[in-house]
């Protein structure tokens, strides 16, 4: 019989294994504490930083915002936030990114400093905009934080060692930044894209560097970039090399257009330069920018103003603090400029400029006093100008002058603005085909009304280029001539001296064109009693007076002594062409005949000889003859000649050799006035007549009464004269023969051609002393 087993039949209970999972063991509570820490870091935590941060914006900031995730890594200590934005009061979004990311460092409880292994923001986005000098929507911002805050400010901690911080990357990319200018006019809108900001080894250790990279474009062209390195601690610290490829100038213009009229249609920036800048605004730049396209429009009216292929700055230096910007030389490719000075001497340039608006004063006064103590000084090495061009016009000349200047060559000395040394100008180029420009002299380029000494010299210039400004100005074309013009102004402390030498050769004058600008100036006869015998005008305008006179203007007076050389040659051509024969005779175009008559006296027949020699130095000239007469002394004339004329006839030829006025009183013509007498008054009696002039005896042997035999001839005559009739036809035969006795003394000598004198429309005159007729002769361009 087998026996019982032993175990069987044991009196101890049997051992039972206890759960995994035992509440009162330590790995239950710790598998429940890394479950919560898991479940709270996995999804309470994003909860909690996405409600809290939309709760800070929204109450305290006023500002709504979108999170469209939040993520965050208990174990890796990471938080990520995805698809934010940030509104601003009136919609408008502030910022936004597509990925934010932070990684913490548990040895921030060691370093007792806020450590970070890598911050990283992707796809980020910022909205700045400025209302006016002082208000912008960050200001707005931070005003609101700050009064969320209630105003106080952070309390020191005594003195007491603070917790730092320490991040090893700090990463910004694929940024986008839109800045908004409401101060200007238009509004400045400028575009930042491709945005890259690397800074690595960040750290508030004190002297600590950190490595710093940076690129972006503009989105109106062009990119640029930094390498250097930044310190936080103890001050604030950047230094390094800075960048720009092909960057588009015209997102400044907005900029431009407060202070000038222009537009930027290209231009781009390149530049090598290095930038140190601290806390205390101790900022200094150097290197190199060169300047390329560039093209500027004045929008005025419309024209191209100012360009360049190329503008090279090989060293600049730029000290802030110190006020001060030195330049190597300026060297340009390909320079064009178009300066335009008006009749009143302004330019283009001073009218691009824009005025103070009202209300500015107080803020210019102010710029002003500031600029006085801190004037920034400006040297400038030089400048060169390469194969650049000039459109120059200077509407303030005699004849409005204006010219293109092509292969244009020179240099301009050094300049600074703390020296009162003027700088040396020598400019040279080619007009046209064959024509000269050159600018030579000194000039304060900072101060011209201390110091300007220029000389602007154009030689063999085609007029027949001036047209459209003759056109303006007179009312003419220019069909042919060429232009030799020197003009020369000189300032000393405010006072203009100058001189306008304008030599005019081979000048011919176009048809004439109405324009309701042009001047009322005998422009045609003007050119031709100037021109001399070679064909050339020589005119020399003397300018002065005091620039600092506000009622002084250098055009005004240029163009009231032009106008009053045209007005004066034009009015008094015998004057003009007296000098030129160095005759001091007031009317040598003036001939006197006695009234009734046309016979030149010997003083005439001497002005006739003068004038000859006269016109063959001005050979455009044509003299215009108008015969002349008076009525009112001419006509008696003509009455005495004519019953003269008959007495003669009847006394027979015997009685020429008594051809005077005693002539009357002879015992032979007394009978004759009384025959007709008799025949021009009929009804008359003679008796009656001659009763008139008996006076009583003058003693007792005389009984009867004697004739006054004086009296009574006189009187037969005057009713003899009164009886005589004049006609129209009488008066136009002595005007014409006094023409032609003058035509007829011109071709006596063969000296003149036949028609450079020729006889116009008679006219009447009044006599000045009642016994002499004047006759003026005129001039005409033939």
């Amino acid at each position: 019989m087998n026996s019982p087993d032993p175990a069987r039949h044991s009196t101890h209970p049997l051992r039972t294994k206890s759960p995994w999972l035992n509440p009162r063991r330590k790995r239950f509570w710790f598998v429940v504490v890394v479950a919560l820490y898991t479940l709270v870091g996995f999804f309470v935590v994003p909860l909690i930083v996405k409600n809290s941060v939309l709760d800070l914006i929204q109450e305290d900031l006023g500002r709504t915002a979108h999170i469209e995730a939040v993520e965050f890594n208990p174990y890796l200590l990471s938080l990520g936030v995805h698809g934010f934005e940030m509104n601003d009061t009136d919609g408008v979004r502030l910022a936004a990114f597509g990925e934010f990311s932070v990684d913490f460092q548990l040895s921030t409880l060691l370093r007792r400093a806020w450590t970070f292994g890598e911050i990283r923001m992707v796809g980020f986005y910022f909205y700045f905009e400025r209302f006016n000098t002082s208000d912008t929507r960050l200001n707005r911002l931070l005003t609101d934080v700050a009064r969320d805050q209630h105003g106080e400010p952070a309390v020191a901690n005594g003195g007491k060692s603070t917790w730092g911080f320490n991040i090893d990357e700090l990463v910004l990319e694929g940024g986008s930044l839109d800045l908004a200018d409401q101060n200007t006019t238009p509004t400045a809108n400028i575009g930042i894209r491709s945005l890259q900001i690397k800074l690595t080894g960040i750290n508030s250790q004190d002297g600590k560097r950190s490595p710093l990279s940076l690129s972006g474009s503009l989105e109106e062209g062009g990119g640029f970039g930094l390498d250097g390195s930044l310190r936080i601690a103890p001050e604030f610290s950047l230094t390094g090399n800075a960048r720009t490829r092909g960057l588009a100038l015209s997102a400044g213009e907005p900029y431009a257009q407060q202070y000038a009229r222009v537009l930027i249609e290209t231009g781009y920036l390149d530049s090598d330069v290095e930038i140190s800048a601290t806390a205390n605004e101790d900022i200094t730049v150097s290197g190199a920018i060169q300047v390329t396209d560039l093209e500027v429009k004045d929008t005025i009216e419309n024209e191209r103003l100012l360009g360049w292929n190329e503008l090279d700055i090989d060293h600049f230096d730029l000290n802030l603090t110190a006020g001060n910007l030195r330049l190597s030389h300026l060297v340009f490719a390909q320079l064009f400029s178009r300066i335009v000075i008006f009749k009143d001497l302004s330019t283009n340039l001073a009218s691009l400029v824009n005025k103070p608006t009202e209300g500015s004063t107080e803020a210019d006064e102010d710029t002003s006093e500031t600029t006085k103590t801190n004037q920034f000084n400006i040297i400038v090495g030089g400048i060169r100008v390469d194969d650049g061009a000039m459109e120059f016009s200077d509407l303030s000349l005699p004849l409005p002058f204006a010219t293109f200047i092509t292969n244009l060559n020179g240099a301009v000395s050094s300049i600074a603005t703390n020296s009162s040394e003027p700088a040396n100008i020598k400019l040279e180029g080619q007009v046209d085909e064959y024509g000269l420009a050159r600018i030579d002299g000194t000039i304060n380029m900072f101060d011209p009304v201390q110091h300007t000494g220029i000389v602007l010299e154009f030689r063999n210039l085609l007029m027949s280029e001036l047209s459209p400004y003759t056109i303006q100005f007179a009312g003419h074309e220019i069909d042919e001539g060429r232009l030799d013009l020197e003009l020369q102004y000189a300032i000393d402390e405010g006072r203009l001296q100058g001189s306008n030498d304008i030599v005019i050769s081979d000048l011919l004058l176009g048809g004439k064109i109405e324009h309701p600008d042009a001047a009322s100036l005998p422009l045609g006869l003007a050119v031709a009693l100037l021109k001399d015998a070679n064909g050339v005008i020589d005119i020399d305008l003397p300018v002065e007076g005091d620039i600092n006179d506000p009622e002084f203007r250098v055009g005004g007076v240029i163009w009231k002594a032009f106008t009053g050389l045209i007005t004066r040659v034009a009015t008094a051509p015998f004057r003009l062409l007296g000098k030129l024969i160095s005759s001091d005779t007031e009317d040598l175009g003036e001939f006197q005949f006695l009234a009734g008559r046309f016979d030149l006296t010997p003083p005439e027949l001497e002005k006739i000889t003068q004038l000859e020699e006269a016109l063959r130095l001005r050979p455009n000239l044509v003299v215009e003859v108008s015969g002349v007469i008076d009525p009112t002394i001419d006509i008696p004339a003509l009455k005495y000649i004519h019953l003269h004329a008959i007495l003669l006839t009847l006394l027979g030829e015997d009685s020429k050799e008594n051809d005077d006025e005693t002539m009357l009183l002879d015992t032979e013509t007394r009978p004759l006035l009384e025959s007709l007498f008799k025949e021009r008054y009929p009804d008359a009696q003679l008796a009656t007549l001659k009763a008139q002039y008996m006076t009583p005896a003058t003693n007792e042997a005389e009984s009867k009464a004697v004739l006054d035999e004086l009296a009574y001839v006189a009187k037969l005559k005057d009713r003899l004269m009164a009886a005589e009739i004049i006609g129209e036809h009488e008066l136009v035969g002595l005007a014409q023969a006094r023409a032609e006795i003058i035509k007829t003394a011109f071709r006596a000598s063969g000296k003149l051609d036949e028609h450079r004198v020729r006889i116009v429309k008679p006219r009447e005159v009044v006599s000045e002393d009642g016994e002499w007729v004047k006759l003026e002769l005129a001039v005409a361009n033939g």
